[in-house]
Order: structure tokens, then sequence, then C-alpha cells
């Protein structure tokens, strides 16, 4: 609904939860708040704090030069802070895709040397019985006599294998 056919104090209403959403608070009252004992709270682009808005009074507030120098300070403090923390943001999100990436590097290279042992424990494991074959020689030592425990770690593929042929 455009805002002229609106109830004036239906707007009134609205301008004062405007300002409460975005409030500054003023070092200097104006008069109705000076007057109450209350916290002027002001939006500056407005001009008028809540509490005369809601009395639909007009609202002596004069804003000093010194006062917006303090609130454009202000501002100004914490868009450098906005500015830093998101900086911060953007360097820990760059250190945790680097960590990440590390990450996978490191489990690409576990696979590829437990891979690796795992081959070359079935080569040897081959070329002992192609030995064996070949001098026709198995004799029982006292290494092969002793049977090990099951130490299989399920998923491990390096425990996945047979112990004897």
């Amino acid at each position: 609904m455009p805002a002229h056919n609106r109830a004036i104090p239906d707007r009134i209403e609205d301008l004062s939860k405007s300002i409460r959403r975005k409030f500054q608070k003023m070092p200097t009252p104006c008069g109705r708040c000076k007057r109450l004992r209350l916290e002027c709270q002001v939006e500056v682009s407005s001009g008028r704090c809540t509490i005369c808005a809601q009395a639909h009074k007009t609202c002596d507030l004069r804003v000093t030069f010194q006062e917006f120098q303090k609130l454009a300070g202000l501002r100004e403090k914490l868009e450098r802070q906005m500015e830093e923390a998101e900086q911060e943001l953007s360097e820990a999100e760059e250190r945790s895709r680097k960590a990440r990436a590390k990450v996978r590097r490191i489990r690409k290279v576990l696979r590829r040397a437990e891979t690796t042992e795992l081959k070359k424990f079935e080569w040897e494991v081959a070329s002992l019985e192609e030995a064996e074959k070949i001098d026709g020689f198995r004799e029982e030592s006292p290494a092969a006599a002793v049977s090990l425990p099951d130490q299989s770690v399920p998923g491990n593929p390096l425990m996945e294998f047979p112990l004897e042929a």
C-alpha cells in the first residue's frame, strides 16, 4: 500500500520501528529525552529519535558536527573490523583448502604404498614357492612351524592375504 494512503499514526509507528532497528545512541539527547531522562536513540538519516516518533512529536534533536564525526568514525572503525574479519575468514578458508588437498595427497600416496607393499609381499611369497619347486626341497624350518595369531583388520588389504599356499 502506498505511503500516502496509510493513516498517519501507522506511518509514524513504522518510522519508530525502523529507527529502533537501526538506531544510534546520541551523546547529546533531544529535549524530550533529556526531560524524561531517557536514552535518545536516533537513525541519523531520519533525524528523529524513537521517543519523539512514538509520541507523534517533533524532535528537536540537533546533531553537532562532532557527533556526526564520531558516528562516521564509529562506522569506519566497524567497516575496517569487518574487512579484517572477512580477510581472516578468507585466509582460514584458504588454509583449510590447502589442508584438505594435503590430506588427499597423503591418502593417495598411502594407498599406493600399501598396494606396493602388498604386491612385494605377494612377489616374495611367489618367489619362495618357485624356489622351493625348483629345488624340490620343502624343509620344515622352525620359523615355518610357528603358527601366527590372526591379526587381520577388516578393510586392511595388507592383512588379507593367505599365509600358506
